[in-house]
């Protein structure tokens, strides 16, 4: 049998109020999964591990937003999670998905010629309980719960991390047009 989560409640939010996040495999609470302000492109984005930009639909994605709480079972892997998030999807939405092979311009982050400017910080504290690398996720794809925050006010943007690859930084960018951000610096 497929992983399922023991319990799920998926509500419609009421209010706009950020995107919030908690619990799951690899944070402190392993076992309780919140995710308020959920838009069908987050779910999506996080039980397929794909950015935003690769997913195309006939019917609006972000058009609502749900708050979700999930019963996660014991020593569910990040991989078993993602299942649960993708057979969710399946069942209380009733999302089915393909692949297709379309051309996307993107912008590269790469080192200058000139060289790296960047200097690794090896006496920051890692994260309280946060593994230091990211755990069976594509090189490409973001890491999740390893103490990235990201917070939005008035059109500006505050990221802070320790101990993240550069991949977990490209995950803020957005270029001015939309465009998506690749990282090709190897970092």
């Amino acid at each position: 049998t497929p992983p399922a989560f023991e319990s799920a409640s998926i509500t419609v939010s009421t209010d706009r109020s950020p995107r919030v996040i908690t619990g799951g495999p690899g944070t402190s609470d392993t076992t309780n999964y919140r995710y308020h302000g959920a838009t069908l492109v987050d779910l999506v984005c996080t039980g397929y591990t794909v950015r935003y930009f690769r997913i195309a639909s006939r019917i609006p994605l972000e058009q609502n937003r749900f708050d979700i709480a999930a019963k996660v079972p014991a020593g569910a892997t990040k991989q078993q999670f993602r299942e649960m998030i993708r057979n969710l999807l399946e069942e209380r939405f009733h999302i089915r998905t393909h692949r297709e092979t379309h051309v996307v311009h993107v912008y590269e982050l790469v080192v200058a010629k000139t060289g790296l400017k960047l200097v690794a910080n090896d006496n920051a504290p890692l994260p309280a309980g946060r593994p230091s690398a990211p755990e069976d996720q594509p090189a490409e794809e973001p890491p999740t719960g390893m103490g990235l925050v990201r917070r939005v006010s008035a059109g500006n943007i505050h990221v802070e991390s320790r101990h993240q690859p550069i991949s977990a930084l490209v995950q803020t960018l957005i270029s001015w047009d939309h465009l998506p951000v690749m990282d090709r610096t190897g970092l």
